[in-house]
């Protein structure tokens, strides 16, 4: 992992091509969506679309795991300091897509606004916990998030070896929308 001249943190091509190869191999082809800059860091978000193995549309972030999240002291070996988030959407939820609209959540910013919580306001996550943030403009119905491991797939599919003392979680993350 790396800094380049504009101070924006991203995988090396090395770390990068792991990545990619892990992601490909454990949930298919993906493409970059769309990115973003969060305190001086660029997140990419990725689709995967459905595959003869998986009818679901998936999002994953790259870019999220270049750098440790500050967990808490006793929580130090426990879990995984390092993270990327994918959001899991069902061709079901896919087929209404108006509902993205009128449910007041765009998916890819949603993953965009949980790396920013973590990044800038400090949050850290881990599997089976909830963090809150404020609603943003893209999501002003969603006021948090929930992250589980991945439960449909293979043991190794949930962690990505950069090196021999860097691994990357996949965790899902689902939205919280806000009772208001």
């Amino acid at each position: 992992m790396h800094s380049n001249f504009f101070n924006t943190f991203r995988y090396s091509d090395f770390d990068y091509g792991i990545y990619k190869n892990h992601i490909t191999n454990y949930f298919g082809q993906c493409e970059r969506l769309i990115y973003d800059y969060f305190a001086f860091k660029i997140v990419n978000v990725y689709t995967i679309p459905p595959n003869q193995f998986d009818p679901n549309y998936r999002l994953i972030t790259c870019g999220l795991g270049v750098e440790q999240m500050q967990i808490p002291q006793d929580m130090v070996g426990l879990i995984t300091d390092r993270i990327e988030i994918m959001l899991t959407l069902s061709p079901h939820l896919l087929e209404q897509k108006s509902s993205f609209a009128q449910g007041g959540w765009c998916p890819a910013a949603f993953l965009q606004d949980v790396a920013n919580a973590i990044i800038n306001e400090e949050k850290w996550a881990a599997e089976n916990m909830y963090i809150l943030y404020e609603p943003t403009e893209m999501n002003p119905n969603i006021d948090g998030a929930h992250f589980f491991e991945l439960l449909h797939y293979p043991f190794p599919a949930q962690y990505i070896a950069l090196g021999p003392t860097t691994t990357v979680q996949i965790l899902e993350v689902f939205p919280n929308f806000s009772m208001e």
